[in-house]
């Protein structure tokens, strides 16, 4: 990833994560955590 001359339109980078696509969510509870 080099910086050129002129006008930056996008950055692209990687950022290391944990996605769990199953987690599933119910609601809130009172004290503002989730219920899973």
């Amino acid at each position: 990833m080099g910086v050129q001359s002129g006008t930056v339109t996008a950055i692209e980078t990687c950022s290391p994560a944990k996605l769990n696509l199953f987690l599933h969510v119910t609601g809130r509870r009172p004290d503002g955590y989730h219920s899973l």
